[in-house]
C-alpha cells in the first residue's frame, strides 16, 4: 500500500495495533507531513487576507 495515496487521515492508522514498529513510525512520519501542510496553507491564507485588507486601508 502506497501511504501517500491513502485520501484520509484514519486510514493511515488502520490496523495500527499489527504494524511494525518501523511502519508505524513511517506513517507517523507521513501524518506529521500532512498535518505541517495543512497549518502552512492555513497560515498562507490567513498571510493573504490579512494583506489585502491591509492595502484595504491605504
Amino acid at each position: 500500500m502506497n501511504m501517500k495515496e491513502v485520501a484520509d487521515d484514519a486510514g493511515l492508522f488502520h490496523g495500527w495495533d499489527g504494524l511494525p514498529a518501523a511502519e508505524q513510525k513511517r506513517r507517523l512520519g507521513l501524518y506529521r507531513q500532512r498535518v505541517l501542510l495543512q497549518s502552512a496553507e492555513r497560515d498562507r491564507a490567513w498571510l493573504r487576507a490579512q494583506r489585502k485588507e491591509y492595502v484595504k486601508g491605504w
